[in-house]
């Protein structure tokens, strides 16, 4: 039997289930519910109908198990070692005795505690998303404390490669670049990219950006230090600079809203602006991507970012920076800067803007390559993986 943990809470009216963002969610779900040997395991708590306003439900299997919720990186940490013997217990309640397998984002602590308090015959298979430690590391990087959960979350990911050592785990992992990272500790690594479903699919093509108007640009994700926002704000003053205007819009939360406000002020480009805050995914985000030019990556580190193919889905031509798995996403469509400086952003926005037409050849080609990181082809390459795995020692949960 599979156990897939969700480290996303979710809110529960009814029988029906809710969080802010699909996140990782989405994916756990489509796989868990391609066979009744899967167990999805979710934190949750139920809540009146008024405070499902503006979460996105989510589909889940009717095998879900519910934990106790949690909210933020503080509490996951201080709730999951309890959190972990409860999970111990709803395992042990299966009845089974042969080995289990139990699945997750890594690095995480939920499954750190769990490796120590399953017995050696489960296996574990770890998501990996990201470079957790490097994100960590540009989250915290001006704080006083930031060095403590960088060690924390490095240890975590140790944990993962001395389980890899020991043949008692395996990790799928998003982009190449990850796999490769993980590979120096152990053979069983797979390389995925799950990341939306068929609905995200633009059912017509875009038309050709309009020439005589300030490009449009978009930002997506987290308004925190290791998306390079800062840097993407200034670049608007360069451009000023060369006689070139664009909009802005930006969609998310963060720490990080106030100082790009105060930030654009200075430079005196306020008004070339706009925040939308948390834009709900599906159809609301569809509709941003679909009104806008260009999305604007500017990461100082990423893993294989949703945001990149949901824009590609809808045809959107995409500017980033050469992080993480980006260079083999969409080699032949994507636009890098050559660094994440403001003024190398503005050499690379400049020239869209002088190339609008090219820029949506580039849209159209990577609509073409979307396909393979839909959740469905890669739910049925995991599951195949999963299922090819030894049983186990046959050692009862203690």
């Amino acid at each position: 039997m599979v156990f897939l943990y969700a480290n996303q809470p979710l809110y529960r009216h009814g029988d029906r289930y809710f969080a802010p963002t699909r996140n990782f969610v989405d994916f756990l779900a489509e796989l868990a519910a391609r066979d009744a040997t899967y167990r999805l395991v979710v934190p949750c708590r139920q809540v009146p109908d008024e405070e499902t306003v503006g979460l996105t439900e989510l589909s889940l299997p009717d095998s879900v198990q519910e934990v106790s919720f949690y909210q933020g990186h503080l509490a996951a940490l201080l709730k999951t070692p309890v959190q972990a013997f409860k999970i111990r217990a709803l395992l042990r309640r299966t009845g089974r005795q042969e080995g289990l397998v139990m699945g997750g984002p890594g690095p995480n602590s939920m499954l750190f505690w769990l490796s120590f308090l399953l017995p050696k015959g489960t296996l574990f298979a770890f998501f990996i998303r990201g470079d957790t430690v490097e994100t960590v590391r540009h989250i915290f990087q001006d704080r006083w404390w930031g060095a403590f959960p960088v060690a924390i979350t490095a240890m975590f990911q140790r944990r993962i490669f001395s389980l890899l050592a020991q043949d008692r785990a395996t990790v799928f992992a998003f982009g190449e670049a990850l796999e490769g990272k993980y590979r120096a500790h152990g053979t069983a690594v797979h390389r995925i990219s799950p990341l939306i479903d068929e609905s995200a699919l633009r059912e017509t093509s875009r038309s050709p950006i309009p020439v005589g108007r300030p490009l449009t640009l978009l930002f997506v994700g987290r308004l925190s230090a290791e998306k390079g926002l800062d840097e993407l704000v200034a670049s608007l003053a360069y451009l000023r600079d060369r006689g070139i205007e664009v909009r802005l819009e930006i969609a998310g939360e963060g720490e990080l809203k106030d100082p790009l406000r105060d930030r654009a002020r200075d430079l005196g480009v306020a008004d070339w602006l706009a925040f939308h805050g948390h834009v709900a995914p599906g159809p609301p985000l569809w509709g941003l991507y679909d009104r806008c030019d260009l999305l604007c990556l500017p990461s100082r580190t990423e893993g294989t970012p949703r945001v990149v193919v949901e824009a590609f889905a809808r045809e959107m031509p995409v500017l980033a920076t050469r992080v993480g798995s980006l260079p083999n996403m969409f080699p032949k469509a994507l636009i890098f800067a050559r660094e994440g400086t403001p003024e190398a952003l503005a050499e690379e926005i400049a020239w869209c803007d002088g190339h609008r037409d090219r820029l949506t050849e580039l849209g159209r080609k990577g609509r073409g390559g979307v396909d393979r990181f839909l959740l469905s082809r890669n739910a049925e390459y995991v599951d195949e993986v999963l299922k090819a795995l030894p049983a186990g020692s046959g050692e009862p949960i203690g």
